[in-house]
């Protein structure tokens, strides 16, 4: 009897040894939203050619021709149906993610950039809100088991430089290729930055090593910042995403709860009262 005790003991104590000489070993996991075109399929296609385990998740899923040629994995989601993320959750069983982009989003022209008060579709706006904000949290809580599974996890929100509230009153000058203010799109961002701000308080006093943000990707040249060509990002895609990787990985736990720029290209607003571009960390 005695010697199945000492074994027992000595596996109890070799426990979270094992644990981490595993994590050691494997490549880390990713779960990427809106992963079929644009910011998330590059995010996808640079993770998985760095060695990374990819889950490219899209209304699609396998059915999405562009994440064919990739070494991913196809996961069907729409973040704005609690039955399609619930069953992410399912999808994940068993899996230890380190990383969660929530990428997902949508801006209909219905309630864009270029309508006023009077001419918001309001329908539409609430289904922007149900994407842009409510999705990412909806998936933030499916992926949770998986992400704890992982201990040290980053979450990356994307967000904004729009869903500054502080950029707001600076609008015309820091964003003036918006016809009118952007309500339903913008409204959406903010309330993420606050979801998100939230999210990292609760998870960083229970799991101390996570990284929770919220990301703004910049101005970037994918379909939703060209708007059908009405305007010209300065960031091209591949630049974007490969910046915004590599601050990824430089995120430390002390930086939980914050608004960060990925490729460091944030608006600010300077002591002169001028606007500025190359900030690293955006205003709330």
């Amino acid at each position: 009897e005695l010697f199945p005790s000492i074994l027992a003991a000595g596996a109890a104590a070799l426990g979270p040894l094992s644990r981490s000489i595993r994590q050691m070993r494997r490549m880390p996991t990713a779960l990427v939203t809106g992963a079929s075109r644009g910011l998330g399929l590059e995010w996808c296609r640079q993770l998985s050619d760095k060695g990374w385990t990819v889950y490219a998740a899209c209304r699609a899923g396998p059915a999405a021709p562009a994440l064919a040629p990739l070494n991913v994995t196809p996961v069907m989601l729409d973040v704005a149906d609690p039955a399609s993320v619930a069953g992410l959750a399912a999808a994940l069983e068993g899996v230890d993610l380190d990383l969660l982009v929530n990428n997902a989003g949508i801006r209909p022209d219905e309630c864009g950039p270029d309508k006023t008060l009077g001419e918001m579709d309001y329908s539409a706006m609430e289904a922007v809100l149900a994407t842009n904000t409510v999705g990412p949290m909806r998936v933030l809580s499916a992926c949770l088991p998986a992400l704890k599974r992982a201990g040290a996890f980053k979450v990356l929100n994307v967000s904004s430089g729009l869903g500054s509230c502080s950029l707001a009153a600076h609008t015309r000058r820091a964003f003036g290729n918006i016809a009118a203010t952007d309500l339903a799109y913008r409204s959406s961002k903010a309330a993420l930055n606050m979801a998100t701000a939230l999210a990292a308080l609760e998870l960083g006093e229970s799991h101390p090593q996570s990284c929770v943000v919220a990301f703004d990707p910049g101005w970037v040249a994918t379909d939703m910042g060209l708007r059908g060509g009405k305007d010209s990002p300065p960031l091209k895609v591949e630049d974007a995403v490969r910046r915004s990787i590599q601050r990824m990985e430089d995120l430390t736990p002390a930086e939980t709860g914050s608004y960060v720029s990925g490729p460091g290209t944030a608006a600010a607003v300077r002591e002169d009262g001028s606007i500025g571009y190359g900030a690293s960390v955006v205003a709330w």
